[in-house]
């Protein structure tokens, strides 16, 4: 996905990359463009922050049930607030790192650089200020949402810019009803919600009951989420298959 994303971005080597010498290549084995810091921003930074967040959440969860270990639970989340202060740092460094190569390519060095300096010394200063992390609460949660937030905005201002340099804007997209891509992507939309929502009830109400009891609600909905995921693997599977074998 970091490949192809790299790729997406650069238009003007696609010809060189797809349709070399004349043959057209569409196996997608080849890896034509890639960012190392980039890579290490978005990917195992990412996941730092998010275990490091988990920990502290879910110690603060298992603490109010009140059935688990306090002492363990704070060093749980003591060491959810070591990833978050350690990963702050080296978001800071990969950032900068991300902002001198490819931003500096597409005249955004300045902008990502300090963007993603900002963002990382925002993470490290709201994790070294914690005096009790597991009464954080649900704080951390609504932090890392941010993050989130902000590495989407700063990667679509570098594909805004780069698509920029051939006239394209996406406001100037036409538009074309294509039933079948939306109603797939509509009927994903909703399995994945459903699945997602139910995966937190339950994790929600685990921590709250000490003896893990999930509420008829949830059960319920478990039985709607179940086959629905397994209905969604199903058709795509098979939408593949059609693909490859009949088309």
């Amino acid at each position: 996905m970091h490949v192809l994303a790299e790729t997406a971005i650069r238009p003007e080597h696609w010809q060189q990359w797809y349709v070399k010498e004349g043959i057209v290549d569409t196996r997608g084995i080849v890896f034509h463009a890639w960012n190392l810091p980039r890579a290490l921003f978005l990917l195992p930074m990412q996941a730092l922050l998010s275990v490091g967040v988990a920990f502290i959440f879910v110690a603060h969860l298992l603490l109010r049930r009140g059935d688990t270990d306090e002492s363990y639970l704070r060093w749980q989340a003591a060491l959810g607030q070591k990833l978050g202060l350690y990963t702050g740092p080296l978001y800071a460094l990969m950032g900068l790192l991300w902002g001198l190569t490819e931003g500096r390519s597409f005249g955004l060095g300045f902008v990502v650089a300090l963007s993603t300096l900002a963002l990382g010394g925002l993470v490290t200063l709201y994790f070294w200020r914690m005096k009790d992390p597991i009464r954080e609460g649900a704080r951390p949660i609504w932090v890392w949402l941010a993050v989130l937030m902000a590495v989407a905005v700063i990667r679509e201002v570098i594909r805004a810019t780069s698509v920029a340099r051939f006239g394209y804007s996406v406001a100037d997209y036409p538009y074309r009803w294509d039933w079948g891509a939306i109603i797939t992507f509509a009927g994903t939309t909703i399995v994945g919600a459903v699945v997602i929502l139910f995966l937190i009830r339950v994790l929600y109400e685990n921590a709250k009951s000490p003896t893990g009891t999930l509420s008829a609600t949830t059960v319920q909905l478990g039985d709607i989420a179940v086959p629905l995921l397994a209905s969604w693997f199903a058709f795509f599977l098979g939408l593949g298959l059609y693909a490859v074998f009949l088309l």
